[in-house]
């Protein structure tokens, strides 16, 4: 697991090392990493374009977004969409777990409000 920093998100970790690699080489797509972030991965395509995911992840809860990169061009997709999931597809509904999501997603809610109202 590898940290890469920028100057808006103090800390990203990118876990494979081609997508660190890649990320080192190409740094102007750090840019674009909302504060909320947490984590990088790069998605490499057979057209030569590489999809950059962003993600925060508040125990259960993941907030992500994602840019393009092609040719030294960065393309925000669907007008910079954000969107949540579950980190789990299934579990069992009790009171306890119930609660651990609204924490979870609280804590979500909170990095985010920080990111957008600056």
């Amino acid at each position: 697991m590898t940290t890469t920093k920028n100057t808006r998100t103090p800390e990203l970790t990118v876990e494979d090392p081609d997508d660190r690699d890649w990320i080192l080489i190409h740094p102007e797509v750090l840019q674009y990493a909302p504060d909320w972030a947490t984590h990088a991965s790069a998605h490499f395509d057979n057209d030569g374009s590489v999809g950059i995911g962003f993600d925060g992840n508040y125990g259960s809860v993941q907030i992500g977004t994602a840019i393009i990169w092609k040719a030294g061009q960065v393309e925000i997709p669907d007008n910079g969409f954000t969107g949540v999931f579950f980190r789990e597809n299934e579990c069992q509904v009790d009171v306890e777990t119930l609660n651990a999501y609204a924490r979870d997603f609280t804590a979500a809610a909170e990095a985010f409000a920080k990111a957008v109202e600056g």
